[in-house]
Order: structure tokens, then C-alpha cells, then sequence
């Protein structure tokens, strides 16, 4: 008996109790359509939030003087690249477009009128020269009032859920309160001429922008920074890419290290990976969900034809060509399962995708502080779609193993007895 025979012989069976494979089918692609709906969610997470991270905040790649990385909570800026012009120049050689940044730590400090009342906020500033940090960074593009600093380097740009919260407005004066390079508090008196509302949380909620060249005066850096950030497809970026450029910013200052964005983005990849649990669990929901459909279905199926499959034995058919039979009609369900699935996942996965769900009010509520957009989307992950029929159809001929053998082993005699 040659393949066909066995696959004409599945397919026919499956129309015999129509309900019951309907029924089958319809759990199995109902619990792996939520799970390419859960993955497409955290996909779109992902990416969505890589992209808002090194767009607006950590870039691709940073260069750091190398005891800075062991205190980055603290943004010390003692810990510095103290000759950024050269690495900067060595950076331009090789093509590379790259931004000095000095961050720290300040508090902003407001009086009532014209601020709606007296207070201050812990922000993390960062000073920028504005011209090459438009080339590495998107910020420009987010400006949602007043003006970038590249238009007014005297004034600070805030994000917009802290300038929310504070109630500014621009042409606010404020003062910044922050220590120099050699520890001592140094205070900037300043005034509000920008507000970006950028897609990640963290950049709105904690960060203010002022001039490096202001920066650099008030807080005496003489001229260094304690990061330089450079600009590249985050996709391109390898361990053997950042060990090489790294050697050769050796050539400028050593002492440097080069940091990819996996690195600087370590605690927004550490969420994500803890999310995806939720996935495998889903998934291994899914699979109890199909073992317990299919070894119902197959075990009632073998109960009702169990006399038909001891005439079909001693007519001649081996035992070996029926447990194929019954496998493959075991396998047919999952795939039709999993086709179902997928079809039913297309049409709910592109809401997800082009539209979304509106999670702002959630994010300005709770205050989280991830490079997350306001709004959350799905993405396309073809590779897990059809990575999911296929389990669907593999599962379903793993759980009938048992129950077909167990048919098998029965005689022939025996089994034409059975009534």
C-alpha cells in the first residue's frame, strides 16, 4: 500500500465524526492563535523598544573611559574621556558619526510664579553639543514645543511627562543644582525653551537637555565628557566589530572601552527576556490543551473502529501501515489546527501591528521608566507562525503514539470480537 492510500484513508476518517475534529481543530487553533498574538506583542515590544532606545537615548555604540561602567547609576563625571577631540577626529577618520555627551545627575529647582508652585525634581541632564548629536540622535525631530538647542543653546529642553508634572511652559527660568567635575555643588540658572515628547517613557519622565558648552564652563569639565556615542545599524553591531574599534581608540586615549547597545540597554533586554516566559508558558498551555484533545479524539476513534481495524488486519493490512494510518490522521488534525490558527491570528495580528493598543495613560499613571512608545504594537514573525502550525501537526502524531499502540497490540481475533 503506497502513501497515497494512507493519506486518502486519514482524510476520509476525519469527515466520519465531523464534530469531533471540528471541535479538536478548533481548541488547538484557538490556544496557538493567542500564542502568535502573545508573541507578536512581545516581538513588537522589542523591536519598538530597541529602536526608541538607541534612536533617543543609549545610540548603538558608546565609548566610555572604562571605570565608568562599574558606577553608571551614579554618572560620575570624574570618570571621564578627557581627550574627546582626538577620539572624535579618530572616529570622523573611519566615517563614523559620533556625539560627546557629559550625563550627571541634577535637581531641578522652581519657584512659584510663574511656575504653578515652588519645588524641585532629581533629572538626569545631559549636556550635548548640539550639532553632532543631531547626527547621531533623533531628539530634534521630537520637539512638541518651542525650540531645539541647535535654535537656543541657552536654554534647557525638558521631556514631556517631566514637564508635565512640573507644569512648565516655555520662558520658565529654573535653576539646575549639580556637582562638578571635582565633586562641588554648582548651581545654573537657566530657562525652559524646548519640550520633546520622544517615544520612550524614560527620556520624557527623566531627562533635561542643556549646551555642552555651558556645561562644561559651569561644572569646570575642561573639556571632557564621559561618554561619546556613535551612530550604526544596531543590527550590524558585532562582539568583533566593537573589539576592533575599540583597539583602535586605544591610538587616541587609552583607557576607553566600547560598549554596544545590548550592553547599555542590558536592563530593558532583562524585561523582555522575563516576558517571554509568559510565552512559553502560553505555549506549553497550548500543547496540554492539544495532548488532551487529540488523545481524546484518537482514543474514541480507535474505541468505535476497533472491530473495522481487526478486519482490515486480516484482510492483510500490517501493523506497522495501520499505526501510520491512525498517525496521520492524528497529524491532520493538528495541521488543520494549526492552519486554522494561523488564518484566525492574521487579521487580529494586523490590528496589532498598524494599530495597536494606547497604553500612554498607563505608562504616565505608573511612571515606567523603559524605552517604551506610548502606544503598543505587534510585529510579523513569520518564523514563529509557521513554526507553531508545524507543532501543532508534530504534537498531535506524538500524543496518539500511545493509544494507537496500545490498539495494535490487541489481536486480531480479539478485535473482531469487540462490539
Amino acid at each position: 500500500m503506497n502513501a497515497r492510500f494512507f493519506l486518502g484513508l486519514a482524510f476520509r476518517n476525519l469527515t466520519r465524526h465531523k464534530r469531533r475534529t471540528i471541535l479538536t481543530a478548533t481548541s488547538m487553533a484557538a490556544g496557538l492563535a493567542m500564542f502568535i498574538l502573545f508573541d507578536s506583542l512581545l516581538t513588537g515590544l522589542q523591536n519598538d523598544g530597541v529602536r526608541s532606545m538607541v534612536w533617543y537615548d543609549t545610540g548603538a555604540l558608546q565609548v566610555q573611559n572604562a571605570a565608568y561602567w562599574d558606577e553608571k547609576d551614579s554618572m560620575p563625571l570624574d570618570k571621564a574621556i578627557e581627550r574627546p577631540d582626538k577620539v572624535l577626529a579618530l572616529l570622523d577618520s573611519k566615517a563614523l558619526k559620533a556625539a560627546p555627551r557629559a550625563v550627571f545627575q541634577g535637581e531641578l529647582v522652581v519657584n512659584q510664579d510663574p511656575w504653578p508652585e515652588s519645588g524641585s525634581a532629581r533629572v538626569r541632564v545631559v549636556a550635548i553639543d548640539p550639532t553632532r548629536d543631531g547626527q547621531v540622535f533623533r531628539l530634534k525631530d521630537t520637539v512638541a514645543e518651542g525650540k531645539w538647542l541647535s535654535e537656543d543653546s541657552g536654554g534647557i529642553v525638558l521631556g514631556y511627562q517631566l514637564a508635565k508634572d512640573l507644569g512648565a511652559k516655555i520662558g520658565y527660568p529654573l535653576t539646575v543644582v549639580a556637582r562638578t567635575k571635582d565633586g562641588a555643588y554648582q548651581t545654573m540658572d537657566l530657562r525652559v525653551s524646548g519640550i520633546v515628547n520622544t517615544p520612550n517613557a524614560a527620556v520624557n519622565r527623566l531627562n533635561a537637555y542643556i549646551s555642552l558648552e555651558i556645561a562644561d564652563e559651569i561644572l569646570y569639565l575642561g573639556g571632557s565628557v564621559n561618554q561619546i556615542v556613535v551612530a550604526y545599524d544596531e543590527d550590524a553591531v558585532t562582539d568583533a566589530f566593537v573589539s576592533r574599534l575599540g583597539s583602535d581608540l586605544s591610538q587616541a586615549e587609552s583607557g576607553l572601552s566600547v560598549l554596544p547597545w545590548k550592553t547599555t540597554g542590558a536592563d530593558f533586554l532583562a524585561f523582555v527576556q522575563s516576558r517571554s516566559g509568559l510565552s512559553r508558558v502560553l505555549l506549553f498551555i497550548v500543547f496540554i490543551i492539544a495532548a488532551v484533545g487529540v488523545s481524546n479524539t484518537m482514543l474514541m476513534t480507535i474505541l468505535e473502529r476497533t472491530r473495522e481495524m481487526g478486519m482490515l488486519r486480516a484482510q492483510g493490512m500490517y501493523d506497522k501501515e495501520l499505526t501510520a494510518s491512525l498517525q496521520l490522521e492524528a497529524a491532520a488534525i493538528g495541521l488543520i489546527g494549526g492552519v486554522l490558527g494561523l488564518v484566525l491570528s492574521l487579521p487580529l495580528n494586523a490590528f496589532l501591528v498598524n494599530t495597536g493598543f494606547d497604553l500612554s495613560w498607563m505608562i504616565e499613571k505608573v511612571g515606567v521608566d523603559l524605552p517604551m512608545a506610548g502606544r503598543l504594537r505587534g510585529a510579523w514573525h513569520p518564523r514563529i507562525m509557521f513554526t507553531a502550525v508545524a507543532a501543532g501537526a508534530f504534537l498531535s502524531f506524538l500524543v496518539s503514539v500511545v493509544p494507537v499502540r496500545r490498539a495494535v497490540k490487541m489481536s486480531v481475533v480479539e478485535a473482531l470480537r469487540h462490539n
